[in-house]
């Protein structure tokens, strides 16, 4: 899927609407919008590398919780492999 939007896009201005923040790793500019309003726009490392804007705010709860899927998966796979002792 991404390979298909990055030819679809390259050349191209486009307004991408994204859920997933890693849609995001190939964009120029990044806005971000609360409730209909602009608050921040700016390129994504310079709003990533800020830790008082909302899109690093973002990307850090997306690590989290990336954390803990990533934890709970390994439980999962804890409890499963002692039910098959």
């Amino acid at each position: 899927m991404q390979d298909a939007a990055a030819r679809l896009l390259a050349g191209r201005t486009s307004v991408v609407i994204a859920h997933r923040l890693s849609t995001l790793d190939a964009v120029d500019d990044i806005l971000v919008l609360d409730h209909g309003r602009m608050v921040e726009h700016g390129s994504r490392a310079v709003l990533a590398a800020d830790p008082g804007s909302r899109f690093s705010a973002l990307l850090a709860a997306a690590a989290y919780s990336d954390d803990i899927d990533q934890a709970a998966s390994g439980l999962s796979d804890l409890a499963e492999a002692r039910r098959d002792r």
